[in-house]
């Protein structure tokens, strides 16, 4: 039996008597609350939830910052998946072109954002994006997070 597989069907990692938490197995959070340190991030290990993948991380995302009806850019093309998950939180789609070797267009979230005040949220995947399976480059990555700002009220 290969390696790899006594390990990933060994009794401790399949006990039932002790179950994950919630928000993901302490000894996890603690380890990505450290290796947030390097990106500066000061987090707790309570401040961080583990999900079972992008979809329900997505989720519960969208779930803390938005309302049923309210709008949300993301990426044209986007992957359908996102587009399942707003639908199943009742939330407005706003498509932002995005192109393979740059991403999202800056100019149209700009236009976007100057046209509907009350946008909620943004979905972008910079890195290996789907569909095109593109990079953002550096640039463009802090051009538009020069742009996104969180306020308060975001969260009224």
């Amino acid at each position: 039996m290969p390696s790899f597989y006594r390990t990933y069907t060994s009794p401790d990692l399949c006990n039932k008597a002790h179950p994950v938490p919630h928000n993901g197995d302490k000894s996890l959070r603690i380890a990505l609350a450290h290796r947030a340190l390097t990106a500066q991030m000061l987090l707790s290990p309570d401040d961080i939830i583990v999900t079972h993948g992008c979809i329900e991380a997505l989720n519960l995302a969208l779930r803390a910052v938005t309302q049923q009806g309210d709008l949300v850019a993301v990426e044209s093309p986007t992957f359908f998946g996102l587009l399942q998950v707003l639908d199943s939180l009742k939330l407005k789609v706003l498509e932002i072109p995005t192109s393979p070797s740059s991403g999202i267009s800056l100019e149209a979230l700009q236009r976007a954002a100057d046209h509907y005040p009350m946008l909620r949220a943004l979905v972008v995947v910079p890195n290996v994006q789907n569909p095109l399976g593109c990079v953002m480059p550096d640039g463009h990555k802090q051009a538009l997070g020069g742009m996104v700002r969180i306020t308060e009220s975001s969260f009224d």
